[in-house]
């Protein structure tokens, strides 16, 4: 996405000034032909990284397809990769390439980053798409397991890496149980992710007024 959002490619991590998670979400809003199913996916995908200890998922390995047929999509997902089965790393130590709802560390992300994220980037159910994946990953790893042992993949190696991502999902799961806050923004109550509520105008044809705006401003978020 680096080339999309016109960022240097040596700027692909968002530590180092790089595209965020609501960043990258801009494309496929705009560009997209199926927006809501893009953003979706990308949404899984960070998760995905987050439950297998994916450190290096960057602005660089998202992308926009653009067919023949003019329909545009977010690429499929590559370089989707565990740092887990590694020797000589600290969990609590490990972090993403993008923050989750203000925090890069995998230990450190609950519920209420997710719920952070998904108001930025305007999708209503993202904690529900984050929590649905995580439930699903201990019959993925036993599955994906079997797949990868049959293949002929070394079984100490695949071992250690379903092993690794088997301890840790626990850990990621009881975060999502333990503070989940939903919350009200004004981009959400209309449909507009927030950080392009952020760009409107105080009016606009078919928009609330700055009354109607700001009652939903001061929408008690519990």
């Amino acid at each position: 996405m680096c080339q999309a959002l016109a960022v240097a490619p040596t700027r692909k991590y968002q530590s180092e000034g790089g595209p965020g998670a609501a960043a990258v979400a801009g494309p496929l809003l705009e560009q997209s032909t199926e927006p809501i199913a893009d953003l979706r996916s990308f949404v899984q995908a960070l998760a995905f990284n987050w439950f297998i200890g994916g450190t290096d998922a960057h602005a660089k390995n998202y992308a926009l397809m653009y067919a023949r047929s003019g329909s545009v999509r977010l690429a499929p997902l590559y370089d989707l990769a565990s740092v887990l089965p590694y020797e000589g790393y600290e969990l609590h130590r490990l972090k993403l390439a993008m923050k989750v709802g203000g925090k890069y560390r995998l230990t450190e992300i609950q519920s209420r980053h997710w719920q952070r994220l998904a108001d930025e980037v305007g999708l209503r159910e993202g904690l529900a798409l984050v929590a649905s994946l995580g439930e699903r990953f201990p019959a993925a790893i036993d599955a994906v397991l079997e797949r990868v042992l049959a293949q002929g993949l070394e079984a100490e190696r695949a071992e250690a890496c379903a092993r690794a991502i088997r301890d840790w999902v626990p850990r990621a799961l009881r975060g999502l149980g333990r503070d989940r806050r939903p919350s009200l923004r004004y981009g959400d109550a209309h449909g507009i992710p927030a950080f392009m509520a952020r760009r409107l105008p105080r009016r606009a044809p078919g928009r609330p007024g700055d009354r109607e705006r700001q009652a939903c401003q001061r929408v008690v978020r519990v």
